[in-house]
């Protein structure tokens, strides 16, 4: 049992740290070729890309329909923001076409929309605002605070994927009481058709 437990937790830190929403835009800023952006280039692009994802909702099919549009949108504006994150959903158009039939379920979208939300608010929030570094991150902890309130909400109905989330946001606070609470509530399905439909598509969001 411990096993499959330990098991269990290493997938959700991996996804948890390589799959996060805000992870996609995490990638432009360790991009070189943006360091000669102006400020208000980089705050057009972020504000820019935030709405498309959110707009998205995080769903495959239209990931990959962006790489044309942000093709589109960098000849408009020749902002190499747009094309950077182009040629990355490029190098993704494998894993992200593979993603679109398993990954077509309900509940996982219920999530992804709870998700897309908190990130457009905050999005809205920053487009309104003259941000600098410290109220940036406020305004990532009221985003945080956004998705753990959703989560849990749609946590307590049954959603495997919000549980999931659940136990990854409680293993970095490093909350052991919470994070093991969702975990057991998750053991609750195991061997179940949620929990192979969970196991086929179990990134965040």
């Amino acid at each position: 049992m411990r096993l499959v437990k330990n098991l269990l937790l290493c997938c959700l830190l991996l996804i948890g740290e390589m799959a996060q929403a805000v992870g996609f835009l995490e990638k432009l800023d360790q991009t070189t070729e943006l360091n000669k952006l102006t400020p208000i280039q980089l705050a057009e692009g972020r504000y820019q890309l935030t709405q498309m994802l959110t707009q998205c909702e995080f769903d495959e099919s239209c990931l990959l329909k962006m790489i044309d549009d942000l093709k589109v949108l960098e000849n408009k504006t020749h902002n190499p923001m747009y094309q950077v994150y182009a040629t990355y959903l490029q190098s993704m158009k494998s894993e992200l076409t593979n993603q679109i039939k398993r990954c077509d379920i309900p509940d996982k979208k219920v999530v992804r929309k709870a998700v897309a939300e908190c990130l457009q608010e905050m999005n809205i929030k920053e487009g309104h605002l003259k941000v600098d570094r410290k109220m940036i991150d406020q305004l990532e902890d009221e985003r945080d605070v956004c998705i753990k309130n959703k989560m849990e909400t749609i946590a307590n109905a049954g959603n495997l994927f919000a549980q999931a989330t659940l136990v990854n946001f409680y293993e970095q606070s490093r909350d052991q009481k919470k994070m093991d609470y969702w975990y057991n509530q998750m053991q609750k399905k195991m061997n179940t058709p949620e929990y192979s439909q969970y196991l086929a598509c179990p990134d965040i969001p």
